[in-house]
């Protein structure tokens, strides 16, 4: 009986906490956007499903697109296309922190240069902002830096996507 007790607490265990964790990730999960003149920096976050980095429950796209006459040309994109048999993973992968439900980090990499062969590897962080009032749209801080160490030789030294702003979610 006691074997049965404690089997049956620890199934409501692990179902209370993906319960939690998948709470947690909804509320990231979606589109985020910051527009600056005619230009829109995009933040696409969905479940992890690459099978890469499998305790990542989350991954992101980026791109930042220019608006002209309501129609969106993409200056550049984190989707880049797949060479022979490697498909690129993803833009980035992110963690929510135990006690830190509003902030997700991970790594991140832009490629996004016009030289192909060059790219940066860096650290991001997405804080979701209090809400402040009920009908304020959700915004959230987006931050990248590079870790200190060792720098490729080609490594461009800025990144070329936005390293500190707001996005709001669409």
């Amino acid at each position: 009986m006691k074997n049965t007790n404690f089997k049956n607490t620890l199934t409501m265990l692990m179902l209370l906490i993906s319960i939690a964790s998948i709470s947690q990730t909804q509320a990231f999960i979606g589109t985020w956007e910051n527009h600056t003149g005619n230009s829109i920096f995009r933040v696409i976050i969905t479940q992890n499903t690459s099978g890469h980095v499998e305790t990542a429950p989350l991954m992101g796209r980026y791109f930042k697109v220019n608006v002209n006459n309501g129609l969106e040309i993409i200056e550049y994109s984190s989707d880049l296309a797949p060479v022979g048999n490697f498909q690129w993973e993803p833009g980035f992968y992110g963690f929510i922190h135990d006690g830190y439900p509003k902030l997700i980090t991970g790594d991140l990499i832009d490629h996004t240069y016009a030289d192909p062969s060059k790219f940066k590897w860096g650290a991001f962080s997405i804080t979701i902002n209090t809400i402040s009032c009920l009908t304020c749209p959700l915004t959230a801080n987006w931050e990248v830096v590079r870790p200190s160490g060792l720098r490729l030789d080609n490594e461009p030294l800025e990144y070329n996507i936005p390293t500190n702003i707001v996005l709001t979610k669409q």
